[in-house]
């Protein structure tokens, strides 16, 4: 039954209905092959790793952040809200205490979509002395970033480290666009993910088109699937595949999605639909990320879109995986009821059974 209820939170993650559809099934072709790798249905293998791995009080790692200055200056909506959603669950759910390190510009958007989840975020120095916040911690894009992710796994020693919608390099260690183009101002936060695994963290990554962190776990796939996958538009012709290899990874149509699917699947694992958050918060931390300064990353518009999508869209989706949740959780004493059902309308018939005999005894006599 579980594996059920995983496929069904898979299918949701995935089902296509953006623009990217006009290079073809991509999504779908990446999750066949990550379904092939792994053998079980995403986002349910990635929150039972979580739920075995996070205990109360462990730090958790959450890296977000795409589109750069100046055509998105603060970044895209694709990234904050899921990773604020997937945060709120972690901290709900298994008592983590989120953490987020990105590019210091993205920080007013992803601070607007954590406090519509109900979360507070401040500096770190002041949440690692106050449990019940989320710290930030910038990660420079500079020469250094060995550097800055030493310091940070130093000062945070995570249980887990998460990317959502966090871009990644190619091969030749340059990081692209969806389209093929290279792009600057992003840093190089891929070292901290290949030393914090090294290191013994848990490593997840999330992405909806093959240059974000952990798509280097299906990077042949990406490369055969992606239109600029094997080769990009740059001087580098290395193509935009995105090589960091994560413990576990999950594409999505929209990365979002997939971080929400993980807290669905942890809802459901937990017992507790109260660890996944309902379309209004979602319609919350998508307007409030949006007047922060995200705009749509495929309209360029601060009108609530997610990846050429409805803000309604986003509410459907997560009102669709909060009723797998619901039902998932609420299917045993259904199933009792159904039964006790069962049994009332057995006798209703027998009743009508019995009725029937005794009726054919009476004879109608003329008057």
């Amino acid at each position: 039954m579980l594996e059920l209820i995983g496929d069904a939170i898979d299918q949701i993650m995935t089902v296509q209905m953006t623009w990217k559809n006009s290079f073809g099934n991509f999504q779908g072709e990446v999750y066949r092959a990550a379904r092939a790798k792994y053998g079980r249905p995403l986002a349910l293998l990635a929150a039972e790793r979580l739920k075995e791995r996070i205990t109360p009080g462990a730090n958790v790692i959450l890296c977000t952040g795409a589109g750069t200055p100046p055509v998105l200056p603060q970044g895209e909506t694709d990234g904050p809200t899921g990773t604020a959603a997937l945060a709120r669950a972690l901290h709900l759910g298994l008592g983590a205490r989120p953490v987020v390190v990105s590019e210091q510009y993205y920080f007013a958007p992803v601070e607007a979509a954590f406090r519509a989840a109900g979360l507070m975020p401040s500096p770190y120095e002041f949440s690692s002395r106050l449990g019940y916040k989320v710290g930030f911690l910038d990660f420079p894009d500079d020469d250094d970033p060995i550097g800055h992710a030493r310091r940070v796994l130093d000062l945070v020693k995570p249980a887990a480290i998460i990317a959502v919608e966090k871009t990644g390099p190619n091969e030749a260690g340059i990081i692209h666009s969806a389209s093929g183009e290279a792009k600057a101002g992003n840093a190089r936060i891929d070292h901290l993910f290949r030393l914090g695994r090294e290191a013994g963290a848990l490593t997840l990554g999330i992405g909806d088109w093959g240059n974000e962190i952990g798509m280097g776990c299906v990077v042949e796939a990406v490369r055969q699937y992606q239109p600029y996958g094997r080769r990009c538009l740059c001087a580098c012709g290395r193509g935009i595949a995105d090589v960091t290899e994560t413990d576990l990874m999950i594409i999505s149509n929209i990365a979002n999605w997939g971080a929400y699917a993980v807290g669905a699947a942890l809802a459901v694992l937990l017992k507790d639909v109260r660890v996944f958050h309902d379309p209004e918060v979602e319609r919350r931390m998508v307007l409030d990320c949006t007047r922060a300064g995200a705009a749509d990353g495929r309209t360029r518009m601060s009108d609530g879109g997610v990846d050429g999508t409805s803000l309604a869209a986003q509410q459907y989706g997560v009102g669709l995986l909060r009723e797998v949740v619901v039902n998932a959780l609420a299917a045993p004493p259904l199933f009792e009821r159904s039964k006790v059902w069962e049994g009332e309308l057995l006798k209703a018939e027998g009743v009508l059974v019995e009725y029937a005999g005794r009726a054919s005894d009476f004879q109608v006599r003329p008057a």
